[in-house]
């Protein structure tokens, strides 16, 4: 990976399903100054690459790392350390993830906006426990497949502490109710709920391809 040498002034970075980046090459990735945004989704890394983000870029605001299915706790949390001004984060189907990462990312990354933990079954209420007390900007979290999920965690703490929030997407979350959704609507403006895992066409009627 020659970028690191050529591309100081690079901002943006997609390296989507690409099998051959490794944790080395995100490290030389991380030496950027000038990184504020990364896609890696899909990739074969694991808690290296990612705690390595952050060291250089002091306003790194961007990461998707859906479906790297070996990022743990101890990746994440080590990252999020590194990045205070982060408002955007994609931890979709990284499903070793737990509370205990969610909750360093609540404590360390307070300018959050967009939280996507879509198929981090492992999540429970305490993960939105945290976010509610530590990120009052979030205006989008999705939370489809976390089975864990329980109206409690809604309208106790996410109702409350959100206050922001503007996009709401539950499908397959079967701790929920219809209830507990609809008290999310008087809150949010848009609460896209499902308790069943959702079909292509139910897919489709949400917009989410």
């Amino acid at each position: 990976l020659t970028l690191p040498c050529r591309c100081h002034r690079l901002t943006y970075a997609s390296f989507c399903y690409c099998e051959h980046i490794t944790d080395a090459g995100v490290e030389l990735l991380g030496s950027l100054p000038s990184l504020v945004s990364l896609d890696l989704t899909g990739c074969n890394i694991g808690d290296h690459a990612i705690s390595t983000l952050g060291q250089a870029q002091v306003n790194f605001k961007d990461l998707n790392i859906a479906e790297c299915v070996q990022i743990t706790d101890m990746g994440l949390q080590k990252f999020c350390t590194n990045c205070p001004n982060l408002e955007s984060l994609d931890v979709s189907n990284c499903y070793n993830l737990t509370d205990a990462a969610v909750q360093t990312l609540a404590f360390c990354c307070r300018m959050l906006r967009t939280l996507r933990l879509a198929g981090c079954n492992q999540l429970t209420d305490k993960s939105l426990q945290s976010t509610s007390g530590g990120c009052h900007y979030l205006t989008e979290i999705d939370l489809s497949g976390c089975e864990k999920i329980t109206d409690r965690s809604l309208t106790k703490y996410l109702r409350k502490g959100c206050r922001h929030l503007r996009l709401l997407t539950m499908l397959g979350c079967r701790g929920v109710t219809r209830f507990g959704a609809k008290k999310m609507q008087t809150k949010c403006a848009v609460v896209r709920y499902t308790a069943e895992t959702p079909s292509m066409t139910t897919l489709e009627a949400f917009g989410i391809h």
